[in-house]
């Protein structure tokens, strides 16, 4: 019997060893596996970035990020006094206290998070957005930035400290998808540098994206694509846009309500596919 029993428990122990090294082997061949997958990048809150503002500044809403060749970060912002909480806020401003103040509505940042530059708001020359609404910056340094608020029907151009370059459309004028001389409320702006183009998501009040050239502002005809078109009826607001280079599609936008997303393809045939679509030749 106790022969039997030893058997019995040696035959048990080599299956327990058998499955350990099966597991083993599934083991080491998900891992394996998992290694060779195209995994999604992770992100974490740097609570150190950016530093802490000079001068009791305190931002408002944020609605535009880029980052240019040497990797500093612009901003743009909604500065305006209604955009804080009064007296508990912005008490530096209103005479009520030692802090704080509304940061100049672009700010720049070198990688380390340190403020380098800050400007921006009425000037003269050029119409200042009533609400401020997107950023990019082009390959030779200019900062571009949109509007969406009342009258807001046109962009702004501006070197990297500050300078007025140019004012791209009529403010001050309402919707019309087919004007080649103003927009409606420009959600967002991307630079497809390549092709020395700008794509505008015209946006908020208009239904399409405009395309104009870098250098000039002038439209380009054919990089007109308009929510109003049959095929995409059923978008309506073209939200955000997003150009990188190295690409066979460099830009793409996003466009509610159905949050599809469109591709523009610069030197390829007309091409509609299900939820991404080819809409430039």
């Amino acid at each position: 019997m106790t022969r039997h029993i030893k058997y019995a428990a040696g035959a048990t122990f080599a299956v327990a060893l058998a499955a350990i090294g099966v597991s083993q082997s599934q083991l080491q061949e998900s891992a394996e596996a998992a290694s060779s997958m195209i995994m999604a990048p992770a992100f974490e809150v740097d609570p150190f970035w950016p530093k802490p503002l000079p001068n009791q500044w305190i931002l408002g809403r944020t609605i535009g990020v880029d980052i240019d060749a040497r990797d500093h970060v612009f901003i743009v912002h909604r500065d305006q006094d209604e955009m804080f909480g009064g007296a508990t806020e912005i008490g530096l401003k209103l005479g009520v206290s030692e802090c704080c103040t509304p940061a100049p509505p672009i700010i720049e940042f070198d990688p380390e998070g340190n403020v380098v530059n800050a400007w921006g708001g009425p000037g003269e020359g050029f119409t200042w957005p009533a609400s401020n609404h997107g950023i990019d910056v082009a390959p030779n340094g200019n900062v571009w930035i949109g509007g969406n608020g009342g009258g807001d029907s046109h962009v702004l151009v501006f070197t990297g400290d500050g300078q007025f370059v140019a004012q791209y459309g009529e403010p001050g004028n309402d919707t019309d998808s087919n004007s080649t001389t103003h927009f409606a409320q420009v959600a967002e702006l991307a630079i497809d540098a390549e092709a020395n183009e700008v794509f505008l998501a015209d946006g908020y009040r208009n239904k399409r994206v405009a395309v104009l050239d870098l250098n000039t502002g002038a439209f380009n005809d054919t990089g007109v694509l308009m929510a109003t078109d049959q095929l995409m009826s059923e978008w309506t607001t073209p939200l955000a846009l997003h150009c990188h280079s190295n690409s066979a599609a460099p830009c793409t936008a996003q466009f509610l309500p159905m949050m599809a997303f469109f591709t523009f393809v610069t030197a390829a045939p007309t091409v509609f596919r299900s939820s991404v679509r080819t809409v430039r030749s």
